[in-house]
């Protein structure tokens, strides 16, 4: 990630955030009052949450090159951490996927809550095979006038709007995808905007050879 990125995404998000606890902390002192100490406790919960992603992105980007994993086990993963049906399987063939399992999974159900959360629509998320690829395609139903595409991915930069900090967004995304050699487009047709991230993927049976 650039350095403009690096800002972008991480130390305007933090400056924000500080400048609110500052106010809001002055606030307090002046006031007092049970509901603007829950404010402020929101306000650091979510400093934490971008924290926490922003060092789960170092992380990614600091590791090893990692163990390739089946589709199928990246279904059941993702089937573990949503209680949604999150995902809809459109490849024949079970293929490797050489990215980090737990990272991806958290990536991709951490993008459909963000983009829920940003579009106040139901998103759908589907994978299909395409040519050496696997794309993991987000959808969602929106006109194309008025619709700021870049307004909206700083949106989904680290956390979802109540401040939890419960999504990673996309600088998390982005650092997975660049572990792997993967990357992602946004697209539209018919209505509809889709996010597709492309996945590389190799055969099981080269797989298994080139293990043995």
């Amino acid at each position: 990630m650039s350095a403009f990125k690096e800002d972008f995404f991480f130390s305007s998000e933090v400056s924000a955030a500080l400048a609110d606890l500052r106010q809001l902390e002055g606030m307090i002192r002046e006031r007092g009052g049970a509901p603007l100490k829950k404010a402020f406790e929101k306000r650091v919960g979510r400093i934490e949450g971008i924290l926490h992603w922003f060092q789960r992105r170092q992380a990614v980007l600091r590791a090893p090159s990692p163990r390739p994993f089946l589709l199928s086990e990246l279904k059941k993963e993702m089937s573990c951490r949503s209680s949604r049906g999150i995902a809809s399987i459109r490849v024949r063939r079970d293929l490797y996927i050489p990215l980090r399992l737990s990272d991806l999974s958290d990536a991709l159900t951490g993008m459909m809550g963000a983009l829920e959360t940003a579009t106040k629509a139901r998103v759908t998320l589907v994978f299909r095979e395409s040519g050496d690829e696997v794309e993991a395609v987000f959808s969602f139903r929106s006109g194309f006038d008025g619709f700021d595409l870049k307004t909206f991915c700083q949106k989904l930069s680290w956390d979802n709007e109540d401040g939890s900090g419960a999504y990673p967004g996309f600088p998390f995304l982005e650092a997975v995808l660049q572990n792997g050699n993967g990357s992602f487009n946004w697209n539209w047709a018919r209505g509809r905007w889709s996010l597709a991230v492309s996945l590389p993927a190799l055969p099981a049976q080269r797989q298994v050879r080139g293990a043995a």
